[in-house]
């Protein structure tokens, strides 16, 4: 256990080790994370801008929706899913997608886990910014993140809020009690994929809406690797990151991810479940808050497509 600290930074606010936050360490202010949001739009696919508080650069389309997507933990500048989902978003519509880089590859999991609030603090000032300059409404806001950033969007959204996150199997480690991370509470709409439960992410039902593919563990596509002597851990890598694939490939596939079965718990699939009807939701890009909340799961290939 830490004991209470505080750390004030400039824009930020106070950070505190206090409950729940009490088995983390009190994070680092957003400028010793190197936090970078990054500007691409369908016009500029492949050559950013750098976007910040007090520099809105004029590629900044009004009055469309505005996607933040921010990373895990241990990840580098290219990193390939954020590619091929800013590829496939901007084939789909005339959005603002913004990258959030952070540091969190050298130093210690506990402190990148804490980091997420100051990352969330200093994207929460950028989004504040474009609503008070009437650039976008608060309706356009969507924020995506895998693993540790799917925590980054819930403390972005608690301090100015979102009408989306989208999680992509978050990190389990350190938030797999209700000990701060994301909760439903964070956003107008909170869509939860899992992937990976009960290791690198969390078979927690954090969101108003909660997917379990192929029940939210080790994946199909990844199960031969687990089999792979010293690479048994590679099971676990790749079942953590197929969430961002199976988003990925929702955005611009003719066939949907429609969820087979409603459940009631999660740690308890298919034994809980019973067959959806008309009411039953889609995983991925086209999960909506008009449709039903709660538990689902459904099953997909093995490999590309996924969807069945």
């Amino acid at each position: 256990m830490f004991g209470t600290h505080t750390s004030c930074c400039v824009n930020a606010g106070c950070f505190s080790d206090a409950a729940p936050f009490n088995h983390l360490p009190v994070p680092k202010c957003p400028d010793q994370l190197k936090i970078q949001l990054t500007l691409f739009t369908r016009q500029g696919p492949k050559s950013g801008v750098r976007l910040t508080e007090s520099n809105i650069p004029s590629e900044f389309h009004s009055n469309v929706k505005t996607i933040f997507v921010a990373h895990g933990w241990a990840s580098s500048k290219k990193i390939r899913w954020v590619n091929d989902m800013k590829r496939e978003l901007l084939k789909k519509g005339d959005f603002n997608f913004v990258q959030v880089l952070w540091h969190s590859r050298k130093i210690n999991y506990a402190q990148s886990a804490a980091d997420t609030r100051s990352v969330g603090a200093e994207v929460s000032n950028v989004a504040k910014q474009l609503v008070a300059k009437r650039l976008i409404s608060p309706s356009h806001l969507w924020c995506i993140g895998h693993s540790l950033g799917s925590h980054v969007c819930g403390h972005t959204s608690r301090k100015y809020r979102f009408a989306r996150i989208t999680a992509l199997d978050p990190a389990g480690p350190l938030f797999d009690a209700d000990d701060g991370g994301l909760a439903k509470t964070d956003a107008a709409f909170v869509d939860v994929i899992h992937t990976n439960g009960n290791t690198l992410g969390t078979l927690r039902a954090l969101g108003h809406v909660d997917f379990y593919p192929n029940k939210g563990g080790v994946q199909p596509a990844c199960k031969k690797l687990l089999h792979i002597g010293e690479n048994y851990f590679g099971g676990n890598i790749c079942s953590h990151q197929l969430a961002q694939k199976l988003f990925t490939e929702s955005i611009n596939s003719p066939c949907k991810f429609r969820s087979d079965y409603s459940c009631r718990v999660p740690t308890s699939i298919p034994g809980s479940c019973t067959k959806c009807e008309s009411r039953c939701q889609t995983m991925g890009y086209d999960a909506s808050p008009h449709a039903a909340g709660g538990i689902f799961y459904l099953t997909t290939n093995s490999a590309k497509p996924y969807c069945k």
